[in-house]
This record gives structure tokens, C-alpha cells and sequence, in this order.
């Protein structure tokens, strides 16, 4: 006869988002869901961007159809030079944090990645972008 064990089972649950997206209030650089438009990031001293700054908005744009497969950098980055600095940011941003699904799902789509083989770590990713982008002219 088998033994009848007291479980305390945690109930089936549907995954739901802690926290929206960190999107930019209206004239600020990045998607704006209301007005379904991005304004590209630009370089400047008041214009540093955290990784999560850059990652929301781009996710945002890409999950509303905004970007374009081929000139996406150019559509949400203002120069090559800006353009670098997010990939400097993102290179660096698993030495402290993870990137998100959410993030991911919009970075495979733009890094034009059928699968996840060498395109795991931010670093990978940021390699991966700066490789599609060479030919690219500002």
C-alpha cells in the first residue's frame, strides 16, 4: 500500500510581468506608446542611457512593428557613435544583471537569429549586432 504524503502543492499560476516597460513621458528620446513614435537616442552629457532605458524602448518599438529589419540602428539611434555606446552598454550588462525574455525575444528578431547558439550572453548579442551593422552608413 503506498504511503499518503501531505503535500502543500503551490497553485498553477499564469505568468504576468512584474513591471511594464520603462517607456519615456512624451519629447523624450525612445518609443512613445501613445503616439506610436521613436524619437532616436542621442548623445550628450545629459543624455547617458541605462541598459534597461534602451532595452524597453527598442523592445516596445520592435513589439509594435516599428523597426526595420535592415536600418533598425538607424532608425533608433541618432549616430553610429550612439549606436556604439548602447552596444558597449549592452556588451557589459550581464556583469550585474540579466537581460528578459521580453528584451530577448525583440533582440532575436533584430539580430536576425534563428536560434540561440551564440546568441545567449549580452556580449554575444551586442557582437551579433555590431556584426549585421558593419555595412551600415549614417
Amino acid at each position: 500500500m503506498a504511503t499518503q504524503r501531505n503535500t502543500n502543492l503551490i497553485p498553477a499560476y499564469k505568468f504576468k510581468p512584474i513591471l511594464d516597460l520603462a517607456l519615456p513621458k512624451d519629447g523624450d528620446e525612445g518609443y512613445n506608446p501613445e503616439t506610436k513614435t521613436f524619437i532616436p537616442f542621442e548623445a550628450g552629457d545629459d543624455s547617458t542611457h541605462s541598459g534597461y532605458e534602451y532595452f524597453d524602448s527598442i523592445t516596445a518599438a520592435t513589439e509594435a512593428g516599428l523597426a526595420d529589419e535592415d536600418t533598425w540602428p538607424m532608425q533608433f539611434f541618432a549616430s553610429r557613435d550612439v549606436f556604439d555606446e548602447f552596444l558597449e552598454t549592452l556588451a557589459a550588462y550581464e556583469e550585474c544583471y540579466r537581460i528578459t525574455d521580453r528584451w530577448y525575444e525583440a533582440f532575436m528578431l533584430l539580430g536576425r537569429s534563428a536560434d540561440q547558439e551564440g546568441f545567449v550572453t549580452s556580449s554575444e548579442i551586442a557582437a551579433r549586432f555590431a556584426e549585421i551593422t558593419r555595412g551600415l552608413d549614417w
